[in-house]
């Protein structure tokens, strides 16, 4: 009887040991695979070959579809190539991840992207530089919101670009979705020397070099304004170690061959920065400068110009937005300082400036 008795106890425990096991591990395990099974499955799916052909907006698989069309800025003239990668939201507090896809191939305009019904906030990101794993924290709007890109990483000729738009999935089934690149662009038209009334009228500014200086190294993908910099490149003056370390370091700096004299020089010098837009400068958060650097009569003297401050509040903006041009046209009248950091005298350079976005809209034409 008594080993009777302890083999029922054996079982017995065994049973309740299994139990334990099944309810504090299995059973937890199996809820959270049930909760985020759906959308690892649409995350995973590629869903460019979906028909959407079907009247109800619906495919085999219970998913809506939805044309997405993009309208991006008119100084791109067309999104030809690099990958898209299309998050789809839902459109209520918590704005969780419904569905994720990638596309890639020679032209991304025109995809279909798939989700299931009901209020949506779909959302395009373009040229990230990223891979498919990078993507796997993205699990909500705020998650995407607080992406941030880096400078360096940048290429000019494909610049990340990003948009978002609301739709009502199951109801609608194409959308335009307007998309904008991160970086604006500082445009040097035209530049002269004028030294008349000086000891040195005919003197030519030589060996020049053009750079920025205090640039926003990093930035919020979908963020609009409010561009505080938190990460300086070319704090203060050229940083040879800065521009190692970028991708394309012309973004920040052309190196030219120019002796600029009295008649007008047309150099078509074009350099890209994220936005820049404090309202206050200190030493974490300096304005962006456009540095023009050379030499006259042998001693290198630099005009350091802040781009969009003061002088030009007209525009209604201050700093280096995002999406913007920049596009100047520019008359040296004296030497400039003997550093980087010390701002050009408004004796010594005359500016006129157009501030334009990147679409091609009327010039907006403001000097000091």
């Amino acid at each position: 009887m008594n080993d009777m008795k302890i083999k029922r106890l054996e079982k017995k425990g065994r049973k309740d040991s299994l139990h334990f096991l099944f309810t504090s591990r299995i059973l937890p395990a199996i809820a959270l695979l049930y909760y985020i099974f759906p959308a690892f499955l649409m995350m995973t799916a590629c869903v460019k070959g979906i028909d959407p052909a079907d009247t109800a907006g619906v495919n085999p698989r219970g998913q809506s579809v939805l044309n997405i069309n993009l309208m991006h800025s008119g100084s791109l003239k067309s999104v030809t190539s690099g990958t898209m990668d299309i998050f789809v939201f839902n459109d209520d507090r918590l704005k969780r991840l419904d569905s994720y896809q990638r596309f890639t191939g020679e032209s991304i305009n025109g995809v279909t992207a798939a989700s299931r019904k009901g209020r949506k906030i779909v959302a395009a990101v373009i040229n990230s530089g990223k891979e498919k794993s990078d993507w796997a924290g993205i699990n909500s709007l705020d998650a995407l919101l607080k992406t941030v890109v880096e400078l360096g990483d940048e290429d000019p000729a494909y610049p990340v670009m990003c948009g978002m738009t609301e739709v009502n999935m199951g109801e609608e089934n194409e959308c335009v979705l307007a998309v904008s690149p991160m970086i604006s662009e500082i445009y040097i038209r035209s530049i002269r020397c004028d030294f008349s009334g000086t000891s040195y009228p005919n003197e030519k500014l030589k060996l020049v070099r053009i750079y920025l200086t205090n640039v926003n190294g990093r930035a919020r993908l979908f963020d609009k304004s409010g561009f505080m910099p938190e990460q300086i490149i070319n704090g203060g003056r050229l940083s040879e170690a800065d521009m190692s370390a970028m991708l394309h370091p012309e973004m920040l700096l052309k190196e030219t061959d120019m002796n600029i004299g009295y008649g007008t020089a047309y150099p078509e010098i074009r350099l890209c920065c994220f936005p820049n837009d404090c309202r206050e400068e200190s030493p974490g958060s300096p304005f962006t400068r456009l540095v023009i650097e050379g030499k006259v009569r042998g001693m290198t003297y630099y005009y350091p110009i802040e781009i969009n401050r003061e002088e030009i509040s007209a525009s209604g903006e201050a700093g280096i937005g995002r999406n913007r041009r920049y596009v100047y046209d520019i008359t040296l009248t004296r030497v400039g300082t003997i550093s980087p950091e010390m701002l050009a005298k408004p004796t010594s350079v005359s500016l006129q400036c157009a501030i334009l976005p990147w679409e091609e809209l009327p010039e907006q034409e403001v000097g000091f």
